[in-house]
């Protein structure tokens, strides 16, 4: 096979480890397989000492039958008994998926791992039918027993969306390897609140008392503003009181939504106008009506990621439960569970980790770009320093 500059240089560079990243059909899989040959051919590395991460199974398979095809070619031309010892050996040759790798780790560790070694793996469409089951159910019974979070986040969102929003931030979640319950969201003071309020009306007064003078359209867009302003300004004094006195509960159920649209009115720019209109009050009064919007909404909104966050949360140890009864693991409990068998809790490489650092003299991933966080930790876990 002909390499060009590119694949001669991934190819020449044994002393590292390399990551494969290329367009389809474009002989990643034949570096990849010609890589592996010349180290165990120019270097004397052993099948097993090489880790060689795949984007897919097929891949993986293709590139074990091509790996072997060499060997025993070279083996058939040389007579010598390496190649044949190589060949018998990728038997045991880590090639395989980010998933293939992990579920593998766990099998060999399972004690250290906590996880019963005769797991079974189910498919993404196995998890997928299970977890809207689990979803279904857990809803049904918490809407059911009135608990608030499942109530609110019905009322904010739809029923219906509630799904895909609980698999959308787990599925977030479970590849940045975070713990949902740890999430907070940024609070705005009621003090900020207070000041952002006396900005905004300070410059609203003064553009609500303006003449009706200048252009048509001037005119005609700040006869708008003048008259949706009173109505703003009650809805701003009423939320500003309720912050300081109501609970949040009451100040989201009380929320004077008439009266932020008036507000939201105020936000909208000014395009007709002086130079020095726009300059001075227009552009300024927009700004600090965008700001306090946010602020009034913030409440309402940490509220409704504090809905999601529970419910995903309850999702997730229910959906959990259930496949333990299963004896079952899915793809992100795979990574997850090798996560936290190979990285301590400081961060570092944990025992087994490293007994594999010193089995894998090298590393070879195909597509790294594709992977995520959590993936991308399992590989520099068991991946040399140094390298």
């Amino acid at each position: 096979m002909d390499f060009n500059k590119a694949q001669k240089q991934a190819l020449g560079a044994l002393d590292c480890d390399v990551s494969v990243s290329a367009g389809a059909g474009s002989g990643k899989t034949g570096v990849l397989v010609e890589r592996f040959c010349r180290l165990v051919r120019d270097e004397g590395v052993k099948p097993h000492e090489v880790l060689t991460v795949t984007f897919t199974e097929k891949a993986a398979k293709e590139m074990k039958g091509r790996i072997v095809g060499r060997f025993r070619e070279w083996a058939a031309d040389t007579n010598d008994k390496r190649f044949e010892d190589a060949a018998r050996d990728m038997e045991g040759a880590y090639i395989g998926t980010i998933h293939g790798f992990a579920a593998r780790v766990l099998r060999e560790n399972a004690f250290a791992a906590g996880v019963d070694p005769r797991f079974s793996q189910i498919t993404e469409i196995e998890a997928d039918i299970l977890g809207e089951r689990v979803l279904e159910s857990l809803m049904a019974k918490n809407f059911l027993d009135g608990v608030p979070e499942y109530i609110d986040l019905a009322l904010a969102t739809g029923r219906a969306a509630i799904p895909d929003a609980v698999f959308f931030l787990a599925g977030q979640a479970a590849s940045l390897g975070i713990d949902i319950r740890g999430l907070t969201d940024p609070s705005v003071s009621k003090a900020e609140v207070n000041r952002l309020a006396r900005d905004y009306l300070e410059l609203g007064r003064e553009i609500h008392d303006l003449p009706l003078e200048g252009t048509d359209a001037f005119v005609k867009r700040l006869d708008r503003y003048q008259q949706a302003f009173p109505t703003a300004h009650s809805a701003i004094e009423a939320a500003l009181f309720a912050l300081e006195r109501q609970s949040e509960a009451d100040y989201i159920r009380d929320f004077d939504w008439g009266g932020f649209s008036a507000l939201a009115e105020m936000g909208k720019s000014f395009s007709a106008g002086t130079k020095d209109f726009r300059a001075d009050l227009g552009k300024p009064a927009q700004a600090r009506a965008q700001e306090l919007a946010r602020a009034l909404l913030a409440p309402i909104g940490a509220r409704q990621a504090f809905c999601l966050r529970t419910v995903t949360a309850d999702w997730r140890q229910a959906y959990g439960e259930a496949k333990r009864r299963r004896g079952a693991l899915d793809f992100d409990d795979l990574l997850a569970a090798t996560r936290d068998l190979l990285v301590g809790a400081d961060g570092q490489p944990s025992d087994t980790a490293r007994r594999y650092r010193e089995r894998f003299k090298y590393v070879m991933m195909d597509e790294f770009q594709d992977t995520n966080e959590l993936q991308a930790s399992l590989i520099k876990a068991v991946t040399p320093p140094n390298r």
